[in-house]
């Protein structure tokens, strides 16, 4: 698979050792593979497929009238073989001898990661709309893929972490489809079977999975699954770590949709999830957890902060030589009274008066502390 990578990939790839090219080849081959919630590996398979189809033109006259050579051969292993052909405008002298082009699959992405660590769970970074890729592929179940953002949180339970994925692709035209379906999966590696998660349908939704407190890889896939028109899809490593039952720490906050309904704990608050990490500005709902409580904490001080991040070079500008006002921080302070080792919290902000922009969101306590970066419209 060496002519697929980009050229650091490549080099690294080159310098794992005698003997584990394999090893290292079944991992990017486990990372390519589009669509986790679907059997079978189509990156993988397409791959074979185009050495086939390469085997076959090889002895065949082609249609660009070319003398079969091992540049032929990677164009259709690293871009696919040609749909159909267009000629280009001829010479006055022969008007029906324009150049040949011919045209893979379209839409096509870059399915193969951009950047890779090979030793342990990958840190892993993809960019499926990179333009000058050394691979492209059209996935057969979705003729259409665009990366999401959705909002991502973890929650302890026991020695494992429970994972809430929630997302809303509902303003996309291409997925305006009854037949769309969620799917969260989440795997340690390429031995062991992915965790799976469908229990939520539609183009708007919250999917959660419970897996051992280890650094897993995370994949969202939302497709069409009738016609095949489009898919949304975001995949990222998750961090998790394990934690001492006595150690106190905070779950990820979880935003949701602040409505006249109580929500006092997580199955609630998921029904409610929002999308992204992108809030309007109006009032918003945060859920947290706290774990590690003792009896002896039956009050613990909390305080909840909101603060501007990314100003802009004009709004710096203007606060540095005093024509516009320093924005403060959004801060509020409370006891919360504690009943048992875990604590369940939800709060309602009122943002209406706050201005647009991105935000750092912090729950602190005494010994612990979670933030989530979230963007005001």
């Amino acid at each position: 698979m060496t002519p697929l990578l980009d050229p650091a990939l490549r080099s690294r790839f080159k310098k794992v050792g005698c003997g584990k090219n394999e090893k290292v080849a079944e991992r990017l081959w486990w990372l390519a593979d589009p669509f986790w919630s679907l059997e079978g590996n189509e990156r993988r398979n397409e791959h074979y497929a185009r050495h086939t189809m390469a085997k076959i033109e090889e002895p065949a006259r082609n249609t660009f009238n070319l003398s079969w050579s091992s540049d032929l051969r990677e164009m259709i292993v690293r871009y696919g073989w040609s749909r159909y052909w267009t000629r280009g405008p001829g010479t006055y002298a022969e008007p029906q001898n324009g150049a040949i082009s011919g045209h893979e699959a379209t839409p096509n992405y870059h399915f193969v990661p951009v950047s890779l660590s090979i030793d342990t769970t990958p840190q892993v970074k993809f960019d499926i709309d990179l333009g000058p890729s050394a691979e492209r592929y059209s996935p057969v179940m979705a003729r259409r893929v665009f990366e999401i953002e959705p909002q991502v949180a973890t929650f302890r339970r026991g020695d494992s972490t429970r994972v809430v994925v929630a997302y809303d692709v509902s303003v996309r035209k291409e997925l305006d489809s009854i037949s769309v379906n969620g799917a969260l999966a989440l795997a340690h590696d390429e031995i062991s079977p992915p965790v799976l998660s469908t229990d939520s349908a539609g183009r708007k939704g919250a999917l959660s999975a419970l897996v051992d407190s280890k650094p897993h890889i995370m994949s969202l896939e939302v497709i069409d699954s009738s016609n095949h028109r489009a898919a949304a899809w975001k995949r990222s490593v998750l961090s998790l770590r394990p934690r001492r039952a006595e150690e106190i720490a905070l779950s990820d906050p979880l935003l949701f949709e602040a409505t006249d309904s109580a929500v006092g704990d997580l199955e609630t608050a998921m029904k409610f999830a929002l999308g992204s990490n992108t809030v309007r500005r109006g009032k918003v709902g945060i859920y947290w957890e706290t774990y590690g409580l003792a009896q002896s904490d039956s009050t613990q001080p909390v305080s909840l902060t909101l603060t501007r991040v990314q100003l802009g070079a004009l709004r710096r500008l203007g606060e540095s030589i005093g024509l516009a006002s320093r924005m403060s921080p959004l801060r509020i302070q409370w006891n919360q009274v504690n009943g048992s080792t875990i604590a369940y919290r939800a709060v309602v902000l009122d943002l209406t008066l706050i201005p647009a922009g991105k935000y750092e969101l912090t729950i602190q306590t005494t010994s612990a502390v979670s933030s989530r970066t979230i963007e005001l419209r």
